[in-house]
């Protein structure tokens, strides 16, 4: 057997073994923790079982990582380039999901004076960032085409904000450059300034951002998936495994999306009425009472509230009026 065949067979191998105990751990979740069973039992011993197969998988890819980090300097494959080059800068929003989940399963370790010790995982996404965005500005400067991509869809820029120094020229000079939220959904221009964080704005803008993206999205892929089931096509841009996918009721307000106007103060009331009030009832407003959201909490709190309908219509104004003062000029 020559070499190449050699490689392949033990390719394969490594990947049907990967996927073999990937597949049998999953189907063993539903056990939970192995100790909440008695020591003996066929429970115990399957739960304890998985826990191992999960180890054995988390070994193999500390070794393929220090693997694809060797090869990835030297090697002329854009396959592995491709896949190297995104695990090194990460999914923040996974990053934050898996942080989240091992703070809560192991939680704090502390020294014997109670502080918590450094380069936990909270720690060193920190310097992580730190060191990212310290890097920003250079990198707009090498690759300004690059970047222009995303600078036009976002509302800002990072950057290192300190006590003594004053980078108001930079940013400046920054946005002008990338043309920072030339295709953001809401008036990003200096006449527009937001001021300081309020419930409305914390809970709006994110959701307006999120749902022009939606609408590009689906209008650029309509030719090629408009056959595909439609909570397939905003996988992974609108919800992700192993979050259950969106209702009937939500995807049903969703696909309006695509056949709305372009967001703006003429548009306003339409947005409100089609999409954002029945999309926030859906999720939030089936007991906005209980909401620990404080945008609906505040709606809630109105002394005009006071039914179902009350809610709802001033729910509207609410949106309405924001979309009409953020908005952009028709």
């Amino acid at each position: 057997m020559n070499m190449s065949q050699t490689i392949r067979e033990r390719v394969a191998a490594i990947r049907a073994m990967t996927s073999s105990l990937a597949d049998y751990a999953t189907s063993l979740d539903a056990l939970g923790d192995a100790k909440a069973h008695a020591e003996g039992t066929e429970e115990r011993e399957l739960a304890e079982l998985r826990d191992e197969a999960d180890l054995g998988i988390a070994r193999a890819l500390r070794n393929l990582e220090s693997l694809v980090r060797f090869r990835a300097m030297t090697s002329r494959s854009f396959d592995l380039l491709i896949d190297a080059t995104g695990r090194a800068q990460g999914n923040c929003q996974e990053a934050l999901e898996l942080m989240e989940r091992f703070q809560t399963l192991n939680g704090d370790e502390r020294d014997n004076s109670g502080e918590v010790l450094p380069e936990s995982f909270p720690d060193l996404f920190l310097w992580d960032l730190y060191h990212r965005v310290s890097a920003l500005n250079g990198l707009a400067d090498r690759y300004p085409e690059h970047m222009r991509h995303a600078a036009r869809q976002m509302h800002g820029w990072p950057m290192i904000v300190s006590h003594h120094l004053n980078h108001t020229g930079e940013f400046e000079r920054i946005a002008e450059m990338l043309q920072i939220g030339a295709s953001y959904p809401l008036d990003t221009s200096p006449r527009r300034k937001r001021g300081g964080p309020t419930p409305i704005l914390d809970y709006l803008e994110p959701l307006v951002w999120r749902l022009d993206v939606v609408k590009k999205i689906l209008a650029d892929s309509e030719e090629r998936r408009a056959k595909e089931d439609f909570s397939s096509r905003i996988k992974y841009f609108w919800w992700s495994p192993p979050d259950d996918p969106p209702t009937p009721e939500v995807l049903e307000i969703l696909r309006r999306v695509p056949d709305m106007p372009t967001f703006s103060k003429g548009s306003a009331a339409e947005w409100s009425h089609q999409v954002i009030v029945p999309y926030i009832i859906a999720t939030e407003g089936s007991y906005p009472e209980i909401s620990t959201i404080p945008f609906i909490r505040n709606i809630m709190a109105h002394r005009a509230v006071k039914s179902a309908s009350s809610f709802e219509s001033r729910l509207h104004s609410a949106v309405t009026g924001f979309l009409d003062r953020y908005g952009r000029s028709d």
